[in-house]
């Protein structure tokens, strides 16, 4: 074990604190639907069975997807299903713990009077006046901004919904 000099451990960060001691995995972090617009990044993170943890700083979404080599070969992808933001006490001890899970969490179902169309390849759903749709399968990688914009598109089509056109 290395000293340190008295102060030193309040200039880490908690992932230089804690990682030198338990280890860290290089996560790759893809963008989910909460926090769209992001780049792919990667980060150090210290990875354990239900969670990771990351430094406070880290810009980290229920719905990203997560990605580290898993030691057994491959790589392990799960979801981030629930975000807690630690943001007291000395710098070295603030972080982000993750949850974590296999499948994606499940949007919540769109709701009102409008119609709602969700599009996943070849596949549609289209829901009129009302009615709902689950949809359970995750935005591929690459088409984010995509599903933004058409997001966006359609909100301001629903806006729309009961004007009439003057000459």
């Amino acid at each position: 074990m290395a000293l340190s000099r008295p102060g030193e451990e309040d200039d880490m960060t908690f992932i230089q604190t804690f990682g030198k001691t338990f280890g860290t995995k290089r996560v790759t972090v893809t963008p989910g639907a909460e926090a769209p617009g992001r780049n792919v990044e990667v980060f150090d993170g210290l990875v354990q069975s239900k969670s990771v943890d990351f430094n406070v700083d880290t810009p980290i979404y229920e719905g990203d997807q997560l990605t580290w080599d898993d030691p057994r070969g491959g790589q392990q992808h799960v979801y981030a299903t629930h975000v807690d933001v630690l943001d007291a006490g000395s710098r070295n001890m603030r972080h982000i713990s993750v949850k974590w899970a296999k499948t994606p969490p499940v949007p919540a179902s769109p709701s009102g009077n409008g119609h709602v169309i969700v599009v996943n390849g070849s596949n549609v759903n289209i829901a009129l006046e009302g009615s709902t749709i689950t949809q359970q399968v995750p935005i591929a990688a690459g088409y984010e901004q995509l599903a933004d914009a058409v997001g966006r598109a359609l909100a301001l089509i629903e806006a729309t919904q009961g004007l009439t056109l003057t000459r």
